[in-house]
């Protein structure tokens, strides 16, 4: 009796045993699982490190059931002997950088989840769920990387519109030490997009786009803007060739406008309007003027060699042959050597290619042809009328100060403060007229001084007349001097 009640007993302890000892017998129906916490996803070493978050799981119920995990049709190994899951990738959201190649969970005995995203990506969706059993599958929950910081959208310097000359345009990001990637051909900008670092020159229509990226951090918004860039024939007045008489055909009492004497000159282009400051600044990077504060002022304050240059770099910006060169040095100011414009006799080293479809200064006869009016003249003393205050800034209207290009009369031919506002510099050596007829002439062959036209806001009124002729040395760069340029017609 007392081994059968024995028997029984030790039966009893072993089935109590067995049952304590097994895992699972039923599937759980109702696990309960926590998260704590949330994945930011700052990854401040740019990829190069893991990024970790926790993920804690809680299982409400007797029995402890280990969770399944899929991210982007990955495939999940589990390791039960180092309690290690890694999930493999075989696909990834597009436009991603650069793809984690595996995922780590550890497990800790409190049933705590490290997981370790390597390399950094931007965005993952990580679904934890319980195992299925034959008689169904537990509910998932969804864990989703969200970055806690986004870049500041760029900014450009200029905004987007209408402009008569090519424009330099820079980009900018609140963000410190965020990269920005631009691009000029309409497509939203990728980290693969070309790298902002220097200024942007539009010398044609564009829509300029531009993204920031920073490591650990959401894109930036899409920063665009359209430039629109006037055409040549847009911005310039085309001036039909011919023959005029030359020199001063009214009072004739200025020595160095006589005498007078026939020129014919063939088709040209020519500015509107005298080259503004911001036209100038767009090219050459700086805006030597003094008088700042006045809105789409005629720049100033250049030497002969400043427009020179400036006629060279805009022609080879837009992709047009250059018309000046420098003694065997060429065309590109940037080979030019060093102080080529810092002595006014080093201008006698600087020709002009008369054939080449570039930007250039125009010849003093060019100049004084469209001044009157080309084969439209009305014959006037001034640009466009005999009353000087109609068409010209001047030393009586000016109130010492340049004026906003094209608030006057324009003459016959729609050219605009060809009398004041600033002198306007002319390609030629300034030499004394001869009574021969002439075609296309070019200036002296030698002097130290370069012409220069037009009159000024300044207290020279009677400069403001179209024949008057002035010169200086090509270093001289008063703030009453600027320029307009010209080109070939085709």
């Amino acid at each position: 009796m007392r081994k059968s009640i024995l028997f029984i007993i030790l039966v009893f302890l072993a089935f109590v045993l067995v049952s304590c000892d097994k895992k699972t017998t039923e599937p759980n129906t109702t696990p309960d699982f926590e998260l704590n916490g949330t994945w930011t996803g700052i990854d401040p070493t740019g990829g190069k490190e893991p990024v970790e978050f926790l993920l804690n799981l809680t299982n409400t119920t007797s029995e402890w059931v280990y969770p399944t995990f899929t991210a982007n049709a990955g495939i999940i190994q589990y390791n039960n002997d180092t309690n290690t899951m890694i999930l493999l990738w075989t696909n990834h959201p597009a436009g991603n950088e650069m793809v984690g190649k595996y995922m780590k969970v550890i497990w800790s005995d409190a049933k705590s989840t490290v997981v370790i995203i390597q390399p950094y990506t931007q965005q993952a969706t990580l679904s934890v769920a319980s195992s299925t059993t034959d008689t169904g599958s537990y509910p998932a929950i969804t864990l989703t990387k969200t970055a806690t910081n986004t870049c500041a959208t760029p900014t450009f310097n200029l905004a987007g519109g209408t402009y008569a000359y090519a424009q330099n345009v820079t980009i900018s990001c609140a963000t410190s030490g965020a990269a920005i990637r631009y691009t000029t051909n309409g497509s939203d900008p990728t980290v693969s997009s070309t790298s902002y670092s220097n200024p942007i020159n539009i010398a044609s229509t564009t829509t300029l786009k531009a993204k920031a990226f920073k490591s650990g951090w959401t894109d930036s918004a899409i920063a665009a803007a359209t430039y629109t860039i006037g055409t040549t024939q847009g911005q310039m007045v085309f001036v039909q060739g011919g023959t005029f008489t030359m020199g001063d055909t009214h009072c004739g009492e200025d020595l160095n406008e006589l005498p007078t004497h026939s020129v014919t000159v063939s088709s040209f282009y020519m500015d509107k309007y005298e080259l503004t400051q911001s036209a100038y600044q767009a090219v050459m990077g700086v805006n030597p003027s003094h008088f700042t504060g006045v809105t789409n002022g005629p720049v100033e304050q250049v030497t002969w060699f400043n427009a020179v240059e400036y006629c060279n770099k805009r022609s080879k910006n837009e992709g047009i042959t250059p018309c000046y060169s420098y003694s065997t040095y060429g065309a590109n100011p940037a080979t030019w050597p060093g102080g080529w414009n810092s002595d006014y006799n080093n201008h006698i080293n600087l020709s002009c290619n008369w054939t080449a479809n570039g930007y250039r200064l125009p010849t003093e006869a060019e100049w004084e042809f469209a001044a009157h009016g080309g084969n439209q003249s009305h014959n006037y003393t001034y640009s466009g009328s005999n009353t000087k205050g109609d068409v010209a800034w001047y030393w009586d209207n000016s109130g010492s100060t340049t004026h906003t290009v094209g608030t006057k009369t324009a003459n016959e031919l729609g050219l605009y403060d060809m009398s004041g506002n600033v002198f306007e510099w002319n390609w030629d050596i300034y030499g004394t007229y001869s009574n021969g007829a002439q075609t296309n002439p070019h200036g002296a062959v030698s002097g130290s001084g370069r012409v220069f036209r037009c009159g000024s806001w300044g207290p020279d009124a009677e400069s403001c007349t179209v024949s008057s002729r002035n010169a200086s040395v090509a270093t001289n760069s008063d703030y009453n001097m600027g320029f307009r340029v010209c080109r070939n017609s085709p």
